[in-house]
Formats: structure tokens, sequence, C-alpha cells
């Protein structure tokens, strides 16, 4: 149910900013941001874990911190590849942040006991 509520909130913004200008869509990307890592670290499904939500404006990127509740040697070979490919999937389709609102999404994950996996990255390029 949180994750709806994030996912939701995260929706409202990009489907408002299509029309805003870059300082006042920098605004509520810094207001959803202040307002989500409130209540933050969540779980988002149950392996994943939101630990941070960070926006900046000048590079036009929304990184998300992720924990994912497991060790990376229990995934099976060429997860990172898969990952990549649901992570532009995601961010480049119809109300995708990268389509719509030309930002890149980033995410940074770490395994169980905080030990970085690796980082995917989705830029509007990607979507063409």
């Amino acid at each position: 149910m949180k994750y709806l509520i994030l996912i939701i909130g995260f929706l409202l913004i990009t489907s408002t900013a299509q029309s805003a200008t870059d300082s006042e869509l920098c605004m509520e990307f810094k207001n959803f941001e202040k307002m989500t890592n409130k209540n933050l670290p969540q779980k988002i499904d149950e392996y994943t874990e939101v630990v941070t939500i960070g926006v900046n404006c000048e590079s036009k990127s929304i990184k998300y911190t992720k924990q994912l509740l497991f060790y990376e040697n229990m995934m099976a070979e060429g997860w990172k590849e898969r990952k990549q490919q649901q992570h532009t999937q995601l961010h480049c389709n119809k109300d995708g942040l990268s389509r719509t609102v030309k930002w890149t999404a980033i995410d940074v994950m770490y395994d169980n006991d905080f030990q970085y996996l690796g980082t995917l990255t989705t830029s509007p390029t990607d979507c063409e």
C-alpha cells in the first residue's frame, strides 16, 4: 500500500509537470523529495526498500537509493541487465519520468549489508 501511495504521488507530479516550467518542475520535485524522505526507508515490495530519494535540478535527475533485502550471490546470472531493461521500460513508458518530463531516473542499489550492487540509469535519450 505504501508503494502504491509513492507511485500515485509521483505519477500525479509527472502528469501535472508536463506543462510546468523548469523552475516549477524543480520545485515540485524538491517538495516530493522532502515529503517522501520523511517516510523513508520504506519497503516497496517483498525484497526492496527505498532508503532515500534525491533530486538534482541542475542535472535534471532523480536518484532513488534502494536496499535489496538479499545478497548478490542469490541473484541469477544477468540480473543487472534484466533490471536495467525493466528500469528503462518503467521510465520510458507513456507516464515515465524520462519520457514525460525529460529527466533522468537513477536507482543506486545496495545489498542486505549495504554493499554496493550497481546503478541503473534511464535518461530521456533512452526513450527515443
